[in-house]
């Protein structure tokens, strides 16, 4: 009689454990959905600051912010949290440095009880943490074989559905052991994309069709940023800073070891931060987000169509765009590299017409070209194996961004290298 008792019993507390195991788990599933946005431990020892940021759907997918990247060394720097070296516990060139494919943004992942499981493509394995929720809009997460803890708090956003911007260009300028990589890729609204990829010897240019939605995708996470805003900083620090115009003849000259631009295009205007790891607060996680996204996009976008092209077929007659300027008398108008790319895209789309026009400025290929392109900003005129040609961008290049404001008196150095050009082709 006793054993019966005893066996009851333990068939109650088995299945009294079972039915909390599934009531923890049914709980932590409904509200592990949602934004999760990361946020500071004042009270935790190791962390100094994580970026990283959750989207758990119904479906059993999840979106990793940062997105799931593989390094060639895990143990040296890389983006996830947490930074544990104080002096690097911001994202910076080293940890792009380190960055070997980039695996998308999107995963599954699974609840049981108080453990989430996430599949990491970039490890090719799943990863568990331990996950407990101090309220409905508060969640922890731990790793199982770390002290450290990452905390959570839910993130709505009221987003309208206005178009943010209608192309958006990369650029990346890095120096390795053995050789210079430079990097454009320019995504349209219309789904396009033109990626542009310079090495020494060679450049493999080619164009596509995105899938139906990858642009939105991307558009959407810069609205989570609140992109207006983050530029709106921006801007005002760089008109508090008057000499940052002329910064970019001198990077043009004399880049860096890795350098970095992006160029927001809306209705023709023109918008570009340098570099975001040096004129973005890194309080701005969701830019940061966006921008990671969009820097490894070419790696994770999948075409509907694909083509190749030669240099010549796709910038025509202004191949060497990498060093695009307006001149105007004795004054230079100084260009972005993602804007010199950008021009030469409008211009290789450009109309050709008949149209008369009284040019104000010069546009040169580089300063020691005999190429003479004169433009009021719209039509562009030159002559090639000596016949007039005329191309029509449908707009104001200059005036539709204030361009004509930013103009610069040229250096002594400038005038000088020119003259001594102008005689060096007289012989």
């Amino acid at each position: 009689m006793k054993g019966i008792l005893c066996k009851n019993i333990m068939y109650v507390i088995l299945i009294s454990l079972f039915s909390c195991q599934n009531d923890l788990t049914k709980q932590n599933q409904e509200l592990i959905i949602g934004d999760w946005y990361p946020i500071e431990d004042i009270n935790a020892d190791l962390t100094y600051f994580h970026m990283n940021g959750y989207c758990f759907g119904e479906n059993g997918i999840v979106e990793n912010k940062l997105g799931f990247i593989e390094y060639y060394c895990t143990e040296a720097y890389n983006f996830n949290y947490p930074f544990r070296d104080y002096g690097l516990m911001y994202p910076s060139y080293y940890q792009l440095d380190n960055v070997m494919r980039f695996h998308g943004n999107f995963s599954t992942y699974s609840v049981n009880c108080d453990t989430l499981n996430i599949f990491d493509p970039s490890i090719k394995n799943w990863n568990s943490k331990i996950i407990s929720f101090l309220d409905k809009d508060t969640m922890l997460l731990s790793s199982n074989n770390d002290s450290i803890q990452e905390k959570f708090v839910r993130k709505t956003y009221e987003l309208d559905d206005s178009r943010l911007f209608n192309q958006v260009i990369f650029y990346s300028f890095q120096v390795g052991d053995y050789f210079t990589r430079s990097k454009f890729f320019i995504l349209d609204c219309s789904g396009t994309f033109i990626c542009s990829e310079r090495y020494p010897n060679w450049n493999n240019i080619f164009s596509g069709k995105m899938k139906e939605g990858e642009f939105e995708r991307l558009e959407l996470l810069f609205k989570k940023a609140d992109l207006t805003r983050v530029i709106s900083k921006v801007d005002s620090s760089y008109n508090e800073n008057i000499n940052h115009k002329y910064y970019k003849s001198i990077m043009s000259s004399f880049p860096p070891l890795r350098y970095f631009y992006v160029t927001f295009v809306s209705n023709n205007k023109l918008f570009t931060i340098e570099n975001p790891f040096e004129d973005i607060s890194f309080e701005e996680k969701e830019f940061f987000w966006a921008y990671l996204t969009g820097l490894f996009f070419p790696e994770q976008l999948q075409f509907v169509t694909k083509t190749i092209h030669k240099q010549e077929r796709i910038f025509s007659e202004f191949n060497d765009f990498h060093e695009l300027r307006f001149e105007k008398q004795d004054s230079l108008l100084d260009l972005y590299h993602t804007e010199r790319f950008y021009l030469s895209i409008l211009l290789e789309n450009a109309e050709l017409t008949n149209v008369e026009f009284e040019p104000l400025y010069i546009l040169k290929e580089k300063m020691e070209s005999k190429n003479k392109i004169e433009t009021d900003g719209r039509y562009f005129n030159f002559k090639k194996n000596g016949v007039n040609k005329t191309l029509d961008i449908g707009f104001n290049f200059i005036k539709e961004n204030n361009f004509d404001k930013e103009f610069r008196i040229k250096t002594q150095m400038e005038i000088s290298d020119e003259e001594y050009i102008k005689r060096n082709m007289k012989h």
